[in-house]
Formats: C-alpha cells, structure tokens, sequence
C-alpha cells in the first residue's frame, strides 16, 4: 500500500480504460450482521468498572508485531486486534473475558491480567504507547472516512475506511476490521469472516466518495481533514438568546462548596497557548460571549494543568486552551440555540456546566517546534461523532495525538468528557460552585 506512487485519480482512469468491473460480493451481509448482532445480545458477565477500566486503556504489542489495543466506549471495556474491531470485555465469577464475534455466533477467550500487562490469546502483552506515527500516506488519506447508507436498516452497520498500525483497514461497526490495499477501482480485502474480497468505489463517476459493500452503496459523510469551524443555525437570534439568559439566575445550590478561587492560568504558565474561540465569531454559534480572551480555573486545577503542559514539552509539545471558566449565561446560550439532537455536545443550564465551576478545561496540543496546532480526528466543538473519544477512524497520528493529550490528563486527575475529546473536568469539580461573572470583573490572580 505504501509503495503506490501514482495519484488516485489516475488509477481511477487506469480502471475505466483497462479493468472490468469486479461484481459484488456474494456474501448475505444482512443476514450475516444481523446473526451478529443478535448473537451479542447473548454476552454475559458485569462490565467492569470505570477505575478498573482507566487504567487497563491503552496500547499493547507482544514483543512481535502484534498490537492490541483496549478502549472505552459508552459504558463498555472494549479490545481491538488486527482483525476484531471491538470485543467486550467483561467480568463473571472474577475472570474476564473477552467476547469475539466469529462466523459461528461469539467466542470468549479469558483475559489475564497481571501488573505489567495482561495475558490474551496465548501470549504476553506490555504496554506500549508507540512512537509519533509518520502522516498517513496521500493516497490513503484521500479515501478515509465514515461511510453510511444512503438508506439505514436496523442491520446497517457504519464504515469505516481508517488506518490503523500503518494499514488500511476496513471497518464495519463493532464486528468486523479487515486489512484493505488500495487497487485501480477499490478496495482488495483480506479474508476475513465476511467472506467480502474486493469492495468497488461508488457514487459519481466512481468517485472515492461511496463505497459499494455486497449489494448497498455507502456515501462517505466524514473524511479527516478538519475543515471550516463547525456551526449550528442557532433556534432564535443571538441577541434574544443573550437577553434571556442574562435575565435568567443560575440554580440554587447547597452552601456547603468550597470558596471559588480562579486563577488565570496564562499567569501561572505564559508557555500555555491560547486560542479563546468564544471571544471571536470563530465559534460553532459565530457569536462573540467574552469580552477578553481569557482562560481561568480554580487554583488547584489550574495547577494540575500546568504540570500536564511542563510533561508534556518531554514530547514536544505544549497546551493549547480553547475555553476554560465559563459565565453560566454562556451555557444557557449554548442550550437554549442547540437542536436537541445534538444537546449532548453542550451542558444543560439546569445542573450547570462543570467549565460554571472553573473545574473543566477544553484543549488540545500544539507543537513547541513550529507553534501550530496538531491534527485531531475531529476539530474543536464539532458535532459530529469524530469528536467522541473513542471514535475508531481517522489516522494513526491523529488518534496517537488524541490518546497522548488524555494519557497526561488523566495522570493529573482530570476525566475526558464521552463525546468531546477535547473537554476535560477536574476530578473535585463538584466541589465548586456555578458562577456567572464575566471575566472582565475577574481579578487576575497568579
């Protein structure tokens, strides 16, 4: 895959003029998924817990060239191989297992874990974070994303088109991931349980922008560049948002909260990048809400975020804060513009954002060499699901950044968000009460 030199376009002409095309697949895919997925409603045992969870996530390989890799993803532990795309992990009578999805039903193979690594599939792993993956080569890059139906059944299952330890692979929901080379009209597959050899490019032209898979084209929704700054179409007119929340008070809490004391973090560390997007338009409302271009926090976890940036320069790079602190009618705004649909992206005023309290943080990283940001799999307060961090696709440098970012975070005692892979909160946020001043009346402390 890595030896292709031509562009993609050309081999799409070198398809057309000298290559017949290759019929589908003759695989039932439907039946196939649906026997799938109804064989993992049969998975028993408790999930384990989310401390035990934190603290298996991560990279492994087995002193060859296997990788394993362990993730959470929406309440479930789950494992990834070169050929399983996500097995539940689960606890029954104090052993874990693991549950693969195989071509007759589920198979569980038991997960031993000691205190260097764990035992799995009759070999050894350690841990191994791995080296800065090199860029995605042009050609795969061009051709990642997410893939989705033009019409979804209950047995539709999402693409992805992702590379993964240096390859390309295909993805299909939870239950399938098939290394896939690059060919003149498609994508030749590996075997894999499917039984699908070859999947054709679709849409216009036979653009990479669908993907037939047996007898169902596919039409990528999302690639892996970042893109414009995401928006909503706000439900009613900034100014009549901004009005009623400022009339509006912030819930009524219990006294017995610690005593707020923000600190502006770019005192405690001036190396902290800032890129305050709520005090410019460049925001997924296009709306200005602060006045100046600040980041605060409460003293202890501004601290803890200092050491998470000092750490982080061993690597390279440096923090890059996006939104800290933030007035309880800013949270009010996001909610009251939001579809509900996509409410879970923002903070519902009732209960009051963790970044009310001063004990939530939204940030990535930047280079310390040339000052620019890093690639993410998502960009910041897009809503979509590239942001949740667990999102499978992408590339290998863009998910390495993203688990870096959160493997010096969560050392420092802050917890990533489910669907945000740039939102962090403070493990004592609910210590701290909901404010509503403006930055502006802040005095700046160090």
């Amino acid at each position: 895959m890595r030896g292709l030199v031509c562009s993609l376009p050309l081999l799409l002409m070198l398809a057309a003029a000298c290559s017949a095309p290759v019929p589908a697949s003759p695989v039932d895919l439907t039946a196939a998924i649906a026997a799938r997925v109804q064989a993992q409603t049969a998975i028993r045992g408790e999930r384990p817990s989310s401390t035990f969870a934190a603290d298996l996530r991560g990279r492994y390989v087995d002193g060859g060239e296997g990788v394993v890799e362990i993730f959470a993803a929406e309440s479930e532990l789950l494992l990834r191989t070169e050929r399983v795309a996500a097995a539940p992990i689960r606890s029954e009578d104090g052993a874990l297992s693991v549950w693969i999805a195989a071509a007759s039903g589920l198979e569980t193979e038991p997960l031993d874990v000691g205190l260097d690594g764990f035992s799995f599939a009759d070999r050894d792993w350690q841990r191994d974070p791995g080296e800065l993956p090199a860029p995605a080569p042009a050609l795969v890059a061009e051709v990642l994303g997410v893939y989705t139906p033009a019409t979804r059944g209950d047995n539709d299952l999402t693409l992805y088109l992702l590379e993964w330890e240096g390859q390309l692979r295909v993805q299909l929901g939870t239950v399938l991931l098939a290394r896939a080379d690059l060919t003149a009209d498609g994508l030749q597959l590996e075997n894999n349980s499917f039984g699908l050899t070859h999947l054709r490019w679709g849409g216009p032209a036979g653009s990479v922008d669908g993907i037939w898979v047996a007898d169902q084209l596919y039409s990528r929704v999302l690639g892996v560049r970042e893109g414009p700054t995401f928006k909503i179409d706000p439900a009613k007119p900034v100014e009549a948002l901004r009005a009623a929340a400022l009339s509006a008070s912030p819930p009524v809490e219990s006294a017995e909260l610690r005593e707020s004391d923000l600190a502006e973090v770019a005192l405690l560390e001036p190396g902290i990048a800032l890129d305050i997007r709520y005090a410019t338009t460049n925001n997924f409302m296009g709306a200005v809400f602060y006045a100046q271009p600040r980041a605060f926090m409460q003293r202890p976890a501004a601290e803890a975020l200092v050491g998470v940036h000092r750490r982080l320069a061993e690597y390279g790079y440096g923090l890059l804060i996006h939104d800290a602190y933030r007035p309880w009618f800013a949270t009010k705004m996001f909610w009251d513009a939001t579809p509900e649909e996509q409410r879970h992206f923002v903070a519902d005023p009732a209960g009051g954002s963790r970044h009310n309290r001063g004990a939530a943080v939204d940030l990535s990283l930047f280079d310390l060499t040339t000052g620019e940001p890093v690639e993410m799999t998502g960009g910041y307060d897009e809503f979509s699901e590239r942001s949740y961090p667990f999102f499978p696709g992408g590339t290998d440098r863009q998910r390495w950044h993203r688990e870096l970012l959160r493997r010096e975070m969560e050392a420092a005692c802050f917890a990533v968000y489910e669907y945000e892979w740039w939102h962090y909160d403070f493990g004592q946020w609910a210590e701290y009460p909901i404010l509503d001043v403006t930055f502006e009346s802040l005095d700046s402390a160090q």
